[in-house]
């Protein structure tokens, strides 16, 4: 009984070690792969600075809060210039038909 039990511990010693041994397949393989393995890409490049020109237009907007007791929503039309002269907002009310509003100074980034 006992020698059964010194040869069952002996053999899964050896397949136990047999299966973690390291093997040069392995070492070949991943090699082999990382050879193969595309380069990365490169990173894009920065994006452009940002400019009054890019704002200039007519824009509609419309603010509503998250949360709170009052959750009417503001809106106003922005009329916005490639310079900082001529900028202007009309908030929209409902019974008035708007109030224009005269934006001064455009603050820089």
């Amino acid at each position: 009984m006992t020698t059964l039990f010194r040869v069952a511990i002996a053999c899964s010693t050896t397949l136990l070690l047999a299966g973690c041994g390291k093997s040069d397949q392995a070492a070949k393989d991943s090699a082999a792969a990382a050879a193969a393995a595309p380069a990365p890409a490169p990173a894009p490049p920065p994006p452009a600075p940002f400019s009054l020109t890019d704002a200039a237009g007519k824009w509609q907007i419309r603010a509503v809060p998250e949360s709170g007791t009052d959750t009417t929503a503001t809106t106003y039309v922005l009329t916005a210039t490639a310079d900082t002269t001529g900028w202007d907002q009309i908030y929209v009310v409902p019974t008035s038909g708007g109030t224009p509003v005269q934006i001064s100074k455009v603050p820089r980034p």
